[in-house]
């Protein structure tokens, strides 16, 4: 089931001193995933931050998470994002790395969505055919 409008996901970040890659080696070790907070308002622009894989799981089963906004809870410290980048490993197919954008109420932001077409129009149904079968807004 895809998630609604107005629906709230709440993703728990913690904040992470292990950098590099030995420390994401480390982290991916013990369960956890590396992460980063990209934000206008950051001084450095972005935040080292960790997530653990169960939980990076169950929020990555929810159709439709990676186009709406999430409530990421840093340490219990509540803020508004959306998941900007995954990567995986190309060989066990593993995630290696979440990227997370933090979004301001007032800010314009520009994301891809899909677009689902449902039924036939009347110009498929007379004979002609639908250029836009795989549509993205």
């Amino acid at each position: 089931m895809a998630m609604k409008r107005g629906e709230t996901v709440t993703v728990a970040l913690e904040r992470r001193q292990e950098l590099g890659k030995g420390g994401a080696r480390k982290l991916r070790r013990v369960g956890y995933v590396p992460a980063v907070l990209y934000s206008r308002d950051s001084a450095s622009g972005s935040e080292p931050l960790k997530i653990r894989l169960g939980e990076l799981e169950r929020i990555l089963r929810i159709p439709g998470v990676t186009h709406h906004i999430l409530e990421l809870s840093i340490d219990g410290e509540k803020r508004r994002g959306i998941i900007k980048d995954i990567q995986y490993n190309p060989v066990k197919n593993e995630i290696w790395h979440i990227d997370f954008y933090e979004v301001k109420a007032d800010q314009k932001i520009s994301l891809t969505v899909p677009v689902v077409i449902q039924g036939e129009s009347k110009g498929v149904k007379a004979g002609g055919y639908s250029r836009d079968r795989y549509a993205r807004a």
